[in-house]
């Protein structure tokens, strides 16, 4: 019987050890890699409170809209809609959220959007 190199089976090995790994990357890699990249999102929590004006203009006596990519950007949406009974903040106070898909394939709004 023919005695196989050394070299040969340590690189078989290593091309299994590998290859096992590229497979286990490819498979939780997305969802492991991304996890904590510290992306905030924040929301823009507003009241009408009395104002059935507010209320007819906004949809509704109360809400949340978002999210937005930066302070900032809330900031900048709480101005142009509802600078009175707004509170940028990074949890939605009030479900569902209102804003639609935010363009580009992004995860949140930014100024420009609105």
């Amino acid at each position: 019987m023919e005695k196989k190199p050394a070299y040969s089976t340590t690189i078989y090995r290593l091309f299994i050890v590998f290859s096992t790994l590229i497979t286990i990357v490819s498979f939780f890699g997305s969802s492991c890699i991304k996890t904590g990249t510290g992306e905030k999102k924040y929301y823009a929590n507003w009241s009408c409170g009395s104002s059935a004006q507010c209320a007819s203009v906004m949809g509704a006596s109360r809400g949340t809209n978002g999210p937005f990519c930066s302070l900032s950007d809330c900031n900048a949406w709480k101005q142009k809609y509802i600078p009175g009974n707004c509170n940028c903040e990074e949890t939605a106070a009030y479900s569902p959220v209102r804003g639609g898909t935010p363009p580009g394939g992004r995860s949140c709004f930014k100024v420009g959007d609105f």
